[in-house]
């Protein structure tokens, strides 16, 4: 059996247990809002592009996000977070239960406003819709030291019946990272995956993270700009001491992705699969962490999921918005592997 023959026979193996898996949600919970229009004019007022108004979407974004990959990939999220008491919350509450998820540990709290990311993008008659402006609104929360303790002991209350923990933390502080540390200790040997926006190196102890390149530049204060694999290779490398973790993925766009791990002495690099005509890559990471978590939880060995993952970033970046990817999509991308 050739070695490309054996690598799809585990990884086809590895997402047909993807629906025997449980993984608790602890993060940034965001409402991902899509205003769509077709480019109508260039407005006389201003020197703006004019769009008839076609339709709105809201969807989850953040850790939201997260949750919904892999509820669509027929495992079970169980989500832990907070959303404000305001249309933003309650909207995204609904979208997660129609879904299929328990939206039970998601406290609605008056004190929180849901941070919601607000899309306006157009597209001419026989063109690609392209996004035109983003507005954020929402701020860190300023949590009591009452809610954080909740949220801490529900996530680890919720991960003890689970496979583990999946952490998604956008900058909005519904996670602390001294609480995931401490769980990583009591919860072992079960996964904690994190996905970190801007505190990285506050996440040691782990089981895995997946940076991309200008997160592990930020959190190194180094420059990964030289040509080559080498910059990375220095950068994971250190990373994985530093963090202390089982593996390490450095999602790299188009280049692909490094992935590290304490049982390989030398990373792998992986190809970007697919085209490099992307669609939008809204949310990417997102669908990243989901299914690396996953695989890992499935008893997938880190490069093993990496493969998994980097076949579902390829996927979804092929899609308009903020989506998701599906194990008949994964078998599919699985199966064209050379």
């Amino acid at each position: 059996m050739s070695e490309a023959m054996a690598l799809r026979r585990r990884l086809l193996a590895v997402v047909d247990r993807f629906p025997t898996v449980r993984l608790a949600v602890w993060g940034d919970f965001v409402v991902d809002e899509f205003l769509l229009g077709q480019v109508n004019r260039i407005s006389r007022e201003a020197p703006v592009l004019i769009l008839d108004y076609l339709e709105e979407q809201r969807v989850p974004g953040g850790a939201a996000n997260t949750a919904a990959n892999i509820a669509a990939l027929d495992a079970v999220p169980v989500p832990v977070g907070v959303v404000g008491d305001d249309t933003a919350g309650h909207a995204l509450r609904d979208i997660m239960a129609r879904r299929g998820m328990d939206v039970g540990a998601v406290l609605v709290r008056p004190e929180v406003t849901t941070p919601t990311k607000t899309r306006i993008a157009g597209a001419g008659l026989h063109t690609t819709r392209q996004q035109i402006v983003r507005i954020d609104r929402g701020t860190p929360h300023a949590l009591t030291p009452y809610l954080r303790r909740k949220l801490a002991t529900t996530a680890a209350e919720l991960s003890r019946d689970c496979a583990g923990l999946v952490v998604g933390d956008y900058g909005y502080e519904s996670v602390e990272p001294a609480a995931v540390r401490r769980l990583a200790r009591e919860l072992r040997p079960r996964l904690v995956a994190v996905d970190s926006r801007r505190r990285l190196l506050s996440f040691r102890g782990v089981t895995a993270l997946t940076p991309n390149e200008p997160e592990v530049q930020a959190a190194l204060n180094i420059s990964l700009e030289e040509p080559g694999d080498d910059p990375v290779a220095a950068a994971g490398t250190d990373l994985l001491a530093r963090l202390d973790c089982a593996s390490l993925v450095i999602t790299r766009g188009s280049k692909g992705m490094a992935v590290f791990s304490r049982r390989r002495h030398r990373p792998q690099f992986l190809p970007v699969y697919g085209t490099d005509e992307v669609a939008d890559v809204t949310g990417a990471g997102d669908t990243v962490m989901a299914v690396y978590a996953l695989a890992l939880a499935a008893k997938a060995r880190p490069h093993e999921a990496a493969h998994l993952a980097n076949f579902a970033g390829g996927l979804v970046v092929m899609k308009q918005g903020t989506a998701t990817v599906t194990r008949r999509e994964l078998r599919r991308a699985i199966r064209s592997l050379a």
